[in-house]
């Protein structure tokens, strides 16, 4: 079952950015985040706003060649995974994913490794182009049966 929660055009990254941070007051630990979209559509500068609202400091980049980062305080762990060299839950596993502790889980190019998400409720984020500073998001609630 999917619902919508949010479908917005963000106008610029700092709207984009903030659209991240009222959207992870919805999330609680052991949350997963699944997020698409292509090159330069700004999942990162949303992914930076999700992770402010839990840890004000973090300096957040895409881990694109380590595959995880993750960014921490005495309340909250987040996990950034970016999946874009991945092909399947296996690969995802042999990241050392399966190590993480309780945490929210955000995924870049989670259409990757989407057998992941199989018997998982998440929410899923799409971002797309629509100019150089706009941006279309949409942010969706997925439940699956467990």
């Amino acid at each position: 079952m999917e619902y919508k929660l949010i479908d917005v055009v963000s106008n610029s990254s700092s709207e984009t950015k903030k659209i991240g941070f009222n959207f992870a007051q919805l999330l609680n630990k052991n949350d997963y985040v699944a997020i698409n979209g292509d090159l330069g559509s700004g999942k990162t500068v949303l992914l930076s706003g999700i992770v402010d609202y839990f840890i004000t400091d973090a300096i957040v980049t895409s881990p694109t060649y380590s595959i995880l980062n993750y960014y921490s305080n005495d309340k909250n762990t987040i996990y950034h995974i970016d999946a874009y060299r991945l092909s399947s839950y296996e690969d995802l596993l042999s990241c050392g994913v399966s190590d993480c502790d309780e945490g929210i889980f955000l995924i870049e190019w989670a259409e990757n490794i989407s057998d992941f998400f199989l018997k998982k409720n998440y929410y899923e984020i799409d971002l797309s182009y629509v100019s150089k500073n706009k941006r279309k998001i949409v942010i969706k609630k997925i439940k699956n049966e467990q």
